[in-house]
């Protein structure tokens, strides 16, 4: 029974479509399986004369020891994180790692096993709206246009350093702040009825107001509203 019980760990673990590790407590490798082997680019044969180490990022080397040692210390059961890896051919890899620590029948550590399944497509695209969202967050604070954003009750929930230089306020003097108390109550009439046919998703374009300075003083503006919606289609606000 412990002989067919093997041999049917030993098929799973050899023919299993993700990454399977048995690694020693230091971090050598005990037996991988071909989807890692192809994952990270080595055979079979070398990567038994490494450690997870040797094949770990750098920069994730010393939380990679440090979740070890968590599971030794039995904080913890089993440990699921993201990291990276270095492929044989020097291009990085990332892994969404499941790691569990076996033990004896006293309690005692033995050794790991680890399932790594291959992310680097979604991390990829993570990355890259990460930059993109970057990019546009410093183009929108540097920018000396005036760029707001008001949620379906009129009320600010975004505006940039702009608002500084033009109205004369700082941003967080206007988020939480209905757009209408910028305004005289003439103009806030004209502006709530534009406003009502945005929440219905209608876009403006070269819009005309009067909003009021910190000081007082009018200062006219020429703006754009774009509406903003969730994943549904539903009206969040507008830009």
């Amino acid at each position: 029974s412990l002989q067919e019980s093997e041999e049917r760990f030993r098929k799973s673990f050899e023919n299993a479509a993700i990454g399977m590790t048995v690694n020693e407590l230091d971090g050598r490798f005990r037996a991988v399986n071909s989807a890692w082997c192809n994952m990270i680019g080595y055979s079979n044969e070398e990567l038994l004369e490494k450690t997870v180490a040797d094949v770990t990022h750098p920069d994730d080397r010393v939380s990679t020891a440090e979740g070890r040692e968590i599971l030794v210390e039995g904080l913890a059961n089993v440990a699921l994180v993201e990291k990276r890896y270095i492929h044989k051919n020097g291009h990085v890899v990332w892994g969404l790692v499941s790691r569990a620590v076996i033990r004896d029948a006293a309690g005692g550590p033995l050794y790991f096993i680890g399932q790594i399944q291959d992310i680097s497509e979604r991390k990829d695209v993570e990355l890259k709206l990460q930059d993109s969202e970057e990019k546009y967050r410093k183009l929108v604070e540097t920018s000396h246009d005036l760029i707001w954003s008001v949620d379906v009750n009129g009320i600010f929930t975004f505006v940039n350093e702009a608002s500084k230089i033009t109205p004369g306020y700082e941003p967080e003097e206007m988020i939480g702040i209905p757009f209408t108390n910028f305004m005289t109550a003439e103009q806030a009439e004209k502006d709530l009825a534009i406003f009502a046919k945005i929440k219905e998703g209608i876009n403006y374009f070269d819009l005309e107001s009067i909003h009021l300075r910190k000081d007082g003083s009018p200062v006219y503006l020429s703006f754009n509203a774009v509406v903003l919606r969730d994943d549904q289609g539903g009206v969040l606000g507008t830009t």
